[in-house]
Parts: C-alpha cells; structure tokens; sequence
C-alpha cells in the first residue's frame, strides 16, 4: 500500500455521522472515495491528519489510515457472496434437474408460436392468453 501525495478531502458532519469525501492522483488518474462513519467511532479513532493509502497495483482501491472499519465491511461483504454462492451450489446439487428441463423445455416453446389474439384489449391477458393457448 503507498501513500497517496496529493489528497483532498472534504469532511461533512451530521448531528450522528461523519462523510469523509477524498480525491488523489495517481499516474494521472484522479480517483475518489468516500467513508460514512459515526461520530463516536471517529472520536474514538483519533485521527489528526487524513492519509489516505491506495493498492499499488489497483489504485482505485483505498482507505483512510486508522479506520479499520472499511475493511470490515468488505470482509463482511466477501462472507456473505460466499454465503450466497454456497446456497446456489447447494440447490444446484439437491435439485431435481431432469423435472426443470422438460418443464422448462415445454414452456420455452409456447411464447412465440402463438400468434396475439387482437380481440383482447388488455396487453397483459393477451400476454398470457398467448402463453397458455390449448
């Protein structure tokens, strides 16, 4: 991680939280961010100076010096994907595929060979008159 040289920052203060709204340079490329805390936490941390450290190698992620909160939101974020990721791995295992294909498979072939019955006025009946056509 290096420090980034030319920052500015921006510190919004609400009656409960603190916007630290950042932009620095790097190579060129302006980037910017943002961090939504509380007012407690900031005084809890003891900030005096803002510096701000971005990922040599992808400079578009950064995080302010002694907040360790934003790394745990993404750390927080990363469990739950994976999380999610799992469950679908584990429908995908349990399901009943054969059941969905031909269900899928019979249902894939009504839409577009029905042609709209112009007698109804309502889109959304015709719609489904279309689908479901004996």
């Amino acid at each position: 991680m290096n420090e980034a040289r030319n920052v500015k920052t921006e510190i919004i203060r609400d009656s409960t939280d603190i916007s630290i709204l950042y932009t620095y340079q790097v190579e060129g490329k302006v980037y910017q961010d943002n961090y939504k805390m509380f007012v407690e936490y900031f005084e809890q941390c003891g900030i005096d100076t803002i510096v701000v450290k971005y990922n040599k190698y992808f400079p578009m992620v950064s995080f302010i010096d002694g907040v360790p909160l934003k790394i745990r939101k993404q750390k927080t974020g990363i469990f739950i994907s994976t999380f999610f990721l799992l469950f679908l791995i584990l429908l995908w295992k349990l399901s009943n595929k054969d059941k969905w294909i031909k269900t899928y498979e019979e249902v894939g072939n009504r839409p577009w060979l029905y042609p709209d019955d112009k007698t109804i006025k309502n889109p959304f009946r015709r719609y489904v008159n279309r689908l479901f056509k004996k």
